[in-house]
């Protein structure tokens, strides 16, 4: 493998942590080292192969044959400890899997090593990896350790997860969080691994790889391998998608284009499920993708999508911000882990997705070029009828003009505190925009905008609380006697002209 052959030796061969390896080369040539460290970040950065390094220069030979203030740091990897530490071979140098031993047991026989003097190192190194993985009762058996250590050993804790790690333990450790490492960097490192294994690469390919990376160098090399084990010849950026699995990412960007389309979306999602793809994964690989999309269209750079240029800016025209936001909260709202058929749900998510305009209303900035199936429509309303409870006030005709001592809403104290009382602020926007207009107690909005509609009918608790006049329904629906609309009736009314 790629990312153990290139696996750094020394602290000056670790790409993109120097906040990191300075302080701990200027520990070491100065012999201050602390005696527990805190390594925390993502996957793929470095962690693991600090510790390594870490453990070797405190124990190298090299400091103690250099003249004093001749040694910079690093370990020699040549001398019988750091090759012993190297191999395995020296027992001096521990690296424990905390997810594997994670128990109280295995914390209290490493405190009963701890008494020993080193046998053949300067120093015993214990590096636990995923130190977040140990139990409660295993973190109480070390804190006493790591709070007084004997002179002799040094504790260096690796994690991915800080936040599960108790206090009390980072206070005892001196911390060092890795950053992710930036694109370029990344680059550089493969560029020069493929000049030494002799792997011919197109600058385009080992771009994508370390935009793929995610600031991992980890990742990057084991796809770098798995790509150049693909096929012979030189290593493309069509070759890496399809190696990689990234072809199937613009199936996914025409699946978006064509959502309003609810045959093509169905078929999109019958035909992954019968190539036996899971469920839970399509729809995480669609919502993946809007969230690139819509950090691409807020940082103006579409490339975070890792499409082409010409699909990426046809997404983004599809896709407004709005409708983004709005789909990403259908995708949220899609429970399937609960559900006992997950491909229904998702189905319906689709459904959702392709009939917006009919069902859901969304919040776009432009319309769909494509309307809902006819089938999914929703029926006609039925003929108003004309018998007016006692509270309720007839519809005003359609083009009849506003009365004069009908006002703007903007003029009404109540206005603001209405769309104040309104907690999403998209529907917010949209109820101050609609030309709203007050009639005493009565509030009239007079649109033939279904989205408009549909703000009024969520926003009807506050709309009762503050004009508290009439029957509230949208102007030509049918009356009922039901109970609800009794008690609609008896507190207020808004209507909305057609």
């Amino acid at each position: 493998m790629l990312y153990n052959k290139w696996r750094p030796g020394l602290f000056s061969d670790i790409c993109g942590q120097p906040h990191i390896t300075k302080t701990l080369l200027a520990q070491l040539r100065a012999g201050r080292l602390a005696h527990a460290y805190l390594f925390t970040g993502s996957r793929g950065t470095g962690k693991t192969t600090c510790a390594k390094i870490l453990a070797r220069a405190a124990n190298c030979r090299r400091q103690f044959d250099a003249a004093p203030g001749a040694w910079d740091g690093e370990p020699c990897n040549r001398c019988e400890s750091c090759l012993g530490i190297l191999n395995g071979s020296v027992p001096d140098v521990n690296e424990i899997d905390a997810a594997s031993n994670s128990g109280v047991d295995n914390i209290r026989a490493l405190r009963e090593e701890l008494v020993y003097s080193p046998v053949a190192s300067n120093r015993r190194v214990y590096i636990i990896d995923e130190v977040h993985m140990l139990s409660a009762g295993a973190f109480n058996a070390l804190l006493k350790t790591l709070e007084e250590p004997p002179p002799h050993v040094l504790f260096i804790l690796a994690t991915t997860e800080t936040h599960k790690v108790p206090a009390t333990i980072v206070s005892r450790c001196q911390r060092f969080a890795f950053r992710r490492i930036a694109k370029d960097v990344i680059y550089e490192r493969l560029r020069h691994v493929c000049e030494n294994e002799h792997i011919s690469a197109e600058p385009a390919a080992l771009a994508l790889l370390a935009q793929m990376a995610d600031g991992s160098l980890r990742d990057a090399l084991s796809l770098l391998d798995q790509c150049s084990g693909a096929g012979a010849g030189s290593l493309t950026e069509a070759s890496v998608r399809e190696t990689a699995g990234l072809a199937g990412l613009s199936g996914l960007a025409l699946w978006l284009c064509e959502a309003d389309d609810l045959a093509k979306s169905i078929g999109h999602l019958d035909a992954l499920y019968q190539a036996g793809m899971d469920v839970t994964a399509i729809l995480g690989q669609l919502s993946s993708l809007l969230r690139d999309l819509l950090m691409g269209q807020m940082l103006g750079d579409l490339s975070v999508t890792r499409l082409p240029s010409g699909e990426a800016e046809r997404l983004s025209a599809q896709w407004p911000r709005e409708r983004i936001l709005w789909a990403l909260d259908r995708f949220a709202e899609t429970r399937l882990s609960r559900s006992g058929s997950k491909k229904l749900e998702a189905e319906l998510c689709l459904i959702r997705l392709a009939c917006l305009e009919t069902i859901e209303a969304p919040i776009m900035s432009q319309p769909l070029t494509k309307t809902a199936p006819a089938a999914l429509s929703p029926p006609s309303p039925e003929p108003a009828v004309k018998s007016k409870p006692a509270a309720a006030i007839e519809p005003l005709a359609e083009g009849k003009p506003a009365s004069a001592d009908m006002a703007d809403a903007e003029r009404d104290p109540r206005w603001p505190a209405l769309l104040n009382s309104v907690n999403n602020p998209l529907l917010r926007d949209a109820l101050s925009k609609s030309g709203a207009k007050v009639d005493g107690d009565r509030l009239v909005i007079q649109t033939d905008d279904p989205f408009i509609q549909g703000v009024i009918k969520q926003a009807e608790k506050q709309i009762l609380a503050l004009f508290p006049g009439h029957n509230v329904r949208p102007a030509g629906t049918k009356e009922t006697n039901s109970a609800l609309d009794a008690l609609i009736a008896s507190a207020g009314d808004l209507v909305i002209e057609e």
